[in-house]
């Protein structure tokens, strides 16, 4: 289902794409990662101004695929998943100009992948998260913060192809 889901966005059938996952989350309500893509596709059908689409309803669905991940016993699928959602949710809040609670979410992710052990997949996730942060500073015109964020990419993973694109 959620392939089908991905192929459906990728044509811009987002309403068809929209009620695919809707119908498998009231299926299986405990799926956080169709949680996740739902609230992704509402994100996308918001910034889109399609009907009956908003910010609330993507924090909902935020919401469930939090709580969906926070009662995973797999701490690296658990953690791995929450990092997801909260870089996503921190553009959705970015997006909206929620710039405070944006970088708090951002922060939760990041901390969420510091407290995976040593895997090849939190090192690069960890660059490309404070590079998606630098990049949303950026354009606010927050030329320190980016800069600081930017390093610390940098020092997290030197060789992440998203963080040299950097300097």
């Amino acid at each position: 289902v959620n392939e089908k889901a991905r192929i459906l966005m990728t044509n811009n059938e987002h309403q068809a794409a929209y009620m695919l996952l809707l119908g498998e989350v009231m299926k299986n309500p405990s799926n956080p990662g169709t949680w996740a893509q739902l609230a992704a596709l509402e994100r996308q059908r918001s910034r889109r101004h399609m009907q009956n689409s908003n910010a609330g309803t993507v924090r909902a669905f935020f919401r469930a695929s939090v709580e969906g991940y926070e009662s995973l016993k797999n701490e690296e699928e658990r953690r791995s998943g929450l990092s997801k959602v909260f870089k996503s949710w921190a553009q959705l809040e970015f997006d909206i100009r929620n710039d405070g609670p944006a970088r708090i979410l951002f922060q939760k992710s990041l901390r969420c992948l510091q407290k995976l052990k040593n895997t090849g997949y939190s090192k690069p996730e960890m660059a490309k998260t404070l590079f998606t942060w630098a990049s949303r500073e950026w354009k606010l015109n927050n030329a320190i913060v980016a800069t600081k964020l930017c390093k610390q990419a940098l020092d997290s993973d030197p060789k992440n192809p998203y963080v040299l694109t950097l300097f």
